[in-house]
């Protein structure tokens, strides 16, 4: 997902150097619809996350060249970031968390044997903490991609965009066992 997301990104940043606006959300916004039809292709599965990105982007693509302004394309990673910040707290809240959620399909693709501490109920309980830490590390990531779209140049800003995986997940292991040391 992270590839699919992140690579329409990085084309935009390079064809608009070379070639300006217009041509890059055009091909950011292929690379992406692309990017959506190889996964389906792929996988069988259509990736509705990947298709809502992409559509997000066509449409803030569109408004960026409408008005001539790009920091609406360089906002959609915050709107979907978001928007997986709040669905991810409405599952925490509601439901399930999503972490437990998915772990029949990491389960499944795992190999044998090294189910071990997550199969348990104290590893569900493991998991739930932890997307709980995910949620708010999202949104930190969110927050700081908004302030690069808004302030810097897009160097910056896809650079910051780029590092989410490390900043979310190191960053919610961190608070998990920071949180675990003083018996939170």
């Amino acid at each position: 997902m992270w590839l699919v997301t992140f690579s329409p990104l990085v084309i935009f940043v390079i064809v608009d150097f070379y070639s300006g606006l217009r041509s890059g959300v055009i091909a950011a916004v292929i690379t992406a619809l692309s990017a959506c039809v190889f996964v389906w292709g792929a996988t069988g599965a259509l990736d509705y996350e990947a298709l809502g990105a992409a559509l997000v982007m066509c449409v803030l693509g569109w408004t960026s060249v409408r008005s001539n302004n790009p920091l609406f394309f360089k906002l959609q990673p915050v709107l979907t970031g978001c928007a997986v910040v709040l669905y991810g707290a409405y599952t925490h809240i509601f439901d399930q968390p999503f972490l437990v959620r998915a772990w029949p399909t990491i389960e499944k693709m795992m190999p044998a044997g090294q189910l071990g501490f997550l199969g348990t109920t104290e590893g569900q309980a493991f998991l739930a903490r932890l997307s709980l830490y995910v949620i708010v590390w999202t949104f930190l990531h969110c927050l700081c991609v908004a302030w690069a779209a808004l302030r810097r140049g897009n160097l910056v800003w896809i650079i910051i965009k780029g590092l989410a995986i490390p900043f979310i997940f190191i960053g919610s292991f961190c608070t998990l066992v920071v949180t675990s040391l003083l018996g939170s």
